[in-house]
């Protein structure tokens, strides 16, 4: 962010999601460090993201990055943690116990910039829609 007043917007717009961070100052600085950087390049890519959907996905990629980082190879694995149900079909057994957190399902689910799809993981992850790939 370039500027003091951009990044004071960005805070002011991020805040909403503090809880879900919890106290731990360094995933806070962690999760605003991520946000501002694929924020940047999404701007650089030309990729509108909505912002609280970036968030969301910032927040995954901090506090459960395994899970971030197969969501961003396979970003249809993302209706595995929207339905339990289907956690075994879309993750590999050491990633299932992270993809059946309540916590996570909260995040994916998020009224708030949510709920993550395919496409919007996909924008998030720099992906045009229409393309697969990850980050």
């Amino acid at each position: 962010m370039n500027s003091i007043t951009e990044r004071r917007r960005a805070e002011h717009t991020l805040r909403k999601f503090a809880s879900v961070l919890g106290d731990n100052p360094r995933a806070v600085k962690k999760f605003l460090n991520t946000y501002s950087i694929l924020r940047s390049i999404r701007i650089l890519e030309d990729i509108h993201v909505d912002p609280d959907a970036l968030a969301l996905w910032c927040l995954l990629c901090v506090r459960w990055p395994n899970v971030a980082d197969h969501l961003a190879a396979c970003p249809e694995a993302v209706e595995g943690i929207a339905e339990p149900l289907w956690c075994s079909e879309h993750f590999p057994e050491p990633l299932r116990a992270a993809a059946e957190s309540p916590e996570l399902r909260a995040v994916v689910t998020s009224p708030d910039g949510g709920p993550l799809t395919p496409d919007l993981i996909r924008q998030c992850c720099g992906a045009r829609r229409g393309r697969t790939g990850g980050r």
